[in-house]
């Protein structure tokens, strides 16, 4: 055998050897660290991709990850007022929920997906809700978020020049609106919590058109049962037109407000709202509508009373 021959053989052998070598190190990684396996590498992507920040100004909006590097940025239409960043659908991948508006006040939402593509936009509704002075225009004064897996936003929009028209409204997490309920009155201080198989909200504020003078406004609260049903406060809504309303009572003397919702969770069956007044009176509300229990507190004025609106058949004339 010639010299050359051989000198191929030990070199084409070298070479097996090698690809032989590099085989078995590659196999022994893979065996122990499987890359379809939470691996570090895949850790790494997955922190590169999870919104964990907003760094905004104005309009313009920088969506960063938990290893501070920038995912994706966005230019919207309206000044960047808030943001949150929460799962809608459900599918293990943040979406940002931007609050937009002008002079501070949010006129719109828009709903993003972590590398900055539109999901939905939601602007409140422009019209006429009720007789009386209205802007035509509305903004966003509460957004609460809820469901256990696929969400729904939950907005409380009013008048942009603080006129009465007021209504709360249900989007899902495609950005369709569910329901919405209209009230003659300002809101304030909602509370949320689930109940059961369901979501209720108890809201409180005043009614402008249950109340007896110009002076003094109708304090009210009442309760919303999720997904909300269309619907209306009382005085304008008849028997079946108060949509997802579970109940709804006005709080007496006329004048008074209440100042605190809190949801409480004592054990498995009792469950129910607290409500403050401002005399320092407290009423314990089940999800139901039903009083519990009252308490005074110290120096407390014990006169403040709740009572329930009765929805009259539409044949019965006001």
């Amino acid at each position: 055998m010639s010299f050359i021959k051989v000198f191929k053989i030990m070199h084409w052998n070298k070479i097996v050897s090698w690809v032989g070598f590099v085989c078995t190190v590659l196999g022994v990684l893979l065996y122990f660290v499987p890359p379809w396996n939470n691996s570090k590498s895949d850790l790494i992507i997955r922190d590169y991709m999870t919104p964990v920040s907003v760094n905004y100004s104005k309009n313009y909006a920088e969506i960063k990850s938990k290893l501070g590097s920038t995912i994706s940025s966005v230019i919207l239409d309206h000044e960047i007022i808030d943001y949150q960043i929460i799962d809608l659908d459900c599918d293990g991948k943040q979406e940002i929920v931007f609050s937009i508006g002008d002079d501070s006040k949010v006129e719109k939402l828009d709903v993003r997906t972590y590398d900055g593509r539109l999901v939905f936009q939601y602007s409140c509704v422009l019209g006429k809700l009720f007789d009386g002075g209205t802007s035509y225009r509305y903004y966003i004064k509460d957004l609460m978020i809820i469901g256990d897996k696929k969400k729904s936003i939950i907005v409380h929009c009013r008048d942009w020049n603080g006129w009465y028209q007021t209504y709360i409204e249900e989007i899902n997490f495609q950005g369709n609106v569910i329901g919405r309920y209209l009230h003659p009155g300002h809101l304030w201080n909602p509370e949320y919590a689930k109940i059961g198989n369901y979501y209720y909200s108890v809201w409180t504020g005043v009614n402008n058109d249950l109340s007896t003078s110009s002076k003094d406004r109708m304090g009210v609260l009442f309760c919303i049962k999720h997904p909300i049903k269309s619907g209306k406060a009382p005085p304008h809504a008849y028997k079946g037109e108060q949509g997802s309303q579970v109940w709804y009572k006005v709080i007496r003397p006329e004048g008074v407000e209440i100042k605190k919702i809190e949801f409480i969770n004592a054990n498995y069956y009792r469950k129910y709202f607290s409500c403050w007044t401002e005399y320092g009176k407290i009423f314990f509300i089940s999800k139901d509508g039903k009083i519990l229990e009252e308490s005074v507190a110290d120096n407390g004025n014990p006169n403040a009373s709740l009572s329930s609106i009765v929805l009259r058949n539409k044949h019965v004339k006001r």
